[in-house]
């Protein structure tokens, strides 16, 4: 049996930090689960206690190593330049949303990587729009993953959103021509450290005279998706607490290479879900005043909740899952290797008829990165292709 230490903490009153265990066999990553423990329900009694949880060897060996080759690859395709949707059957459109074929950098070459590296790099974020690879797809549509999410929502009826992939580069002794002449040490290439909050506290914990009858389908899902960065929004406002099914929204990580504390990446205040209520409650008239209306908010650098912040290091082949009440972010890489990652969000299916420009891009984009035959049953209607049955 799982035993958990707390530290008291004076900051936030109420608070109490858990302390996250370490994996017994290796120090360097918290603990993990198998796939097995999750059909078991002891990786979903740990996630409801610290709000997150960690599924180790859900990648193949194989599909740790397509995954990597396709972060660099569409690193290196210029790929996430393209941030509009390009109606074909529109000239007038194409005109103005013609796809950037610019190149990106050689992955061998990171001398390269100054004068022409994506956009978000302070958050280690490979460019503004969500990625529409193949390998990305297939990642989405993977049994293990899928297994994963319809444990901890109890539903097989499921949406993923589309986003993005995260690259931190390495700083320390970096290779700048790959050839092994040349080594420098790249601070400049540091992440901003960063926790934020992708719901909005206030208005999802707002005193209402009474509950709303069902989740806020229209600001869930965003109708203009042309612009296409603002698939990563999908889900994120869904109004109240209280509206049914509104209780648990996860999102959701795969890590592509062995995570270490050094290398950067995700942090979280572990425990924090069940905090967060009667702390947006007492920060309603500051904090909350300026915040109100987004559903992204990046916590101030100067509170105390940084100092409760835990990196959450794991294996290659490991999906990290949250709930979306985790103040969560990231902490810069110190070393001398890249951290890699893939940001998923899975929920359960909307009404039918909720999606409709939705359905068109992503099934010319599933078109586009050559999928075929390889896009499953369970794919299409995950990616919003098909309903459900009732």
């Amino acid at each position: 049996m799982l035993t958990i230490k707390y530290k008291r903490t004076m900051a936030y009153k109420g608070y109490n930090r858990p302390n996250v265990p370490r994996d017994p066999t290796n120090e360097e990553f918290v603990l993990s689960f198998t796939l097995d423990e999750v059909e078991s329900g002891s990786a979903g009694s740990f996630f409801e206690e610290f709000g997150f949880v960690v599924i180790r060897d859900v990648l193949s060996k194989e599909e740790i190593e397509a995954s990597v080759d396709d972060v660099w690859s569409y690193l290196e395709s210029g790929a996430w330049r393209n941030t509009m949707f390009s109606n074909k059957s529109n000239p007038v459109a194409n005109k103005f949303w013609s796809e950037d074929n610019r190149k990106g950098p050689d992955r061998n070459i990171p001398h390269q990587w100054d004068a022409c590296w994506p956009n978000m790099e302070n958050e280690g974020i490979l460019g503004a729009p969500p990625v529409f690879t193949k390998q990305a797809f297939l990642n989405r549509q993977n049994p293990n993953v899928i297994k994963v999410f319809t444990k901890l929502l109890n539903t097989n009826k499921l949406i993923v959103n589309i986003d993005r992939y995260g690259l931190f580069r390495p700083t320390i002794n970096v290779d700048l021509f790959g050839d092994g002449t040349v080594f420098k040490n790249k601070p400049m290439w540091e992440t901003d450290p960063n926790l934020h909050l992708d719901v909005n506290p206030w208005e999802y914990y707002a005193e209402v005279a009474e509950p709303p009858k069902s989740i806020d389908y229209a600001r869930a899902f965003p109708s203009k998706l042309s612009h296409l960065p603002t698939f990563c929004e999908e889900h994120n406002a869904t109004g109240h607490s209280s509206a049914p099914g509104n209780q648990i929204r996860l999102q959701a990580l795969l890590n592509f290479i062995d995570n270490r504390e050094q290398d950067g990446g995700f942090q979280l205040v572990p425990g924090f879900h069940k905090h967060l209520e009667q702390w947006a409650h007492r920060t309603r008239d500051t904090l909350g005043k300026y915040k109100r209306f987004g559903s992204f908010n990046v916590l101030p650098s100067s509170d105390p909740i940084h100092q409760y912040a835990e990196r959450i290091t794991m294996p290659a082949g490991s999906l990290l899952v949250w709930d979306i009440r985790l103040p969560h972010g990231s902490k810069p890489n110190h070393s001398d290797r890249p951290r890699m990652a893939q940001f998923l969000k899975y929920f359960p299916a909307p009404p039918k008829g909720t999606f409709k420009q939705r359905k068109e891009i992503v099934e010319a984009k599933l078109e586009q990165s050559g999928i075929g035959d390889d896009l499953t049953a369970t794919g299409r209607k995950l990616f919003g292709l098909e309903d459900y049955d009732d």
